[in-house]
């Protein structure tokens, strides 16, 4: 699985919408993506400490260095002052679907070679694989 990794980690070292929009810290690679998952959906800091079981001081970092980029806003939710919700801007948005694409067009690309039947094959284990290493349902992608 070594090769596979290698391959993977030279397309996305190649890529130029990877490399443009490289994320910096580890929790960037995670916090964008959650979020744009869950666009519609109010996503306090609170909820990022437990999704991802951080403490609040290292949501609250995070948070702000995406806010210093223009990846992310902070609002206040109404009805409760004391809280605030989190939501991509137009940048993180526009961010997080290049990315997407640049990831979408790798994987097309890896498979272009395979047929139909070893496309499912290969998914098929790929399911295997996850599950085999998921202890309990927190830790499964």
């Amino acid at each position: 699985m070594c090769i596979l990794s290698n391959m993977l980690h030279r397309e996305f070292e190649n890529s130029e919408v990877l490399q443009k929009e490289k994320r910096k810290a580890w929790p960037d690679n995670w916090l964008i993506p959650y979020l744009y998952d869950n666009i519609d959906t109010l996503v306090c800091q609170k909820d990022i400490e437990k999704k991802f079981s951080m403490k609040r001081a290292a949501v609250s970092k995070a948070v702000s260095r995406l806010e210093k980029s223009g990846l992310v806003v902070r609002e206040k939710v109404d009805g409760d002052a004391r809280l605030n919700s989190i939501k991509l801007t137009e940048k993180g948005i526009a961010s997080e679907s290049e990315v997407r694409k640049a990831i979408d067009d790798i994987e097309k690309k890896f498979i272009s070679c395979l047929s139909e039947q070893e496309i499912n094959e290969l998914f098929n284990l790929f399911e295997k694989l996850k599950t085999s290493n998921c202890k309990d349902k927190k830790d499964c992608i």
